[in-house]
């Protein structure tokens, strides 16, 4: 390999190394999730809207989760227990200023029928 290496592949290789790191913070500038970091504003066509199905201890710790990013707005809750549905519409509402969209369902409700077979 050493013996078909000249200076003009050595030139380009080196060139071409030393720019990869300048156009990737080039690019990560300008991401989005960047600006997020940085706490800068985030437009409203960068915002994940995000509905959430199960209000129980698992969907409030992903709730909790997606409640941290700045880009992440929860819009919509669904559960079949009213209790865990109220509980977290209260959390989102504490957080946002406003009321989320409530759907309570169950299985009854939305087929008809009270079995799944």
């Amino acid at each position: 390999m050493l013996d078909d290496l000249n200076r003009r592949a050595f030139m380009g290789t080196s060139g071409r190394l030393a720019a990869a790191p300048a156009g990737v913070s080039a690019w990560s500038a300008l991401h989005p999730a960047v600006s997020v970091a940085r706490g800068e504003f985030v437009a409203p066509s960068e915002k994940i809207r995000v509905a959430l199905i199960g209000c129980g201890w698992m969907g409030n710790a992903n709730l909790d989760d997606f409640m941290r990013a700045p880009e992440v707005t929860i819009v919509a809750l669904c559960d079949v227990d009213k209790r865990h549905l109220d509980r977290t519409a209260e959390k989102v509402e504490k957080k946002y200023g406003k009321k989320p969209t409530r759907r309570p369902t169950s299985t009854r409700s939305s087929t008809g029928r009270t079995s799944t077979r």
